[in-house]
C-alpha cells in the first residue's frame, strides 16, 4: 500500500475538521497547494516549533507528508485528499 493509498483509507474527518480548524494549518496547506515546499520556506507563518507542531497536526489528519532531502525536510500535500476533503469549499483559507 503506498503512502497515498494510506491516506486516503485512514482519512478520520475528526482529525481532518480539527487540523483545519486553525488558520495557521489552513495557510500552510494553501501554500503546498502551489508547491512543495521545504519546511524553512513556511517560517513567516511562525516560529519553528509552533510549525512543526502544525506540520504533524496536518500529517496525523493524512493531509500532508513530510520527505527528507538532504538535510531538508519536504512537505508535500495529499492532493487527491485535500480536494475531496475540501470540494466545495471554495473559502478554506482566509485572505490576507
Amino acid at each position: 500500500m503506498t503512502d497515498r493509498t494510506l491516506a486516503a483509507t485512514s482519512l478520520n474527518p475528526t482529525k481532518v475538521l480539527e487540523a483545519l480548524s486553525y488558520s495557521t494549518r489552513r495557510y500552510i496547506l494553501r501554500r503546498l497547494l502551489d508547491n512543495d515546499t521545504c519546511c524553512s520556506s513556511l517560517c513567516d507563518l511562525g516560529q519553528k516549533t509552533k510549525l512543526t507542531y502544525h506540520f504533524g497536526r496536518l500529517e496525523k489528519a493524512g493531509l500532508i507528508r513530510r520527505s527528507k532531502s538532504g538535510r531538508r525536510v519536504i512537505l508535500k500535500i495529499y492532493r487527491r485528499v485535500v480536494n475531496k476533503t475540501l470540494s466545495g469549499s471554495t473559502h478554506f483559507c482566509p485572505e490576507g
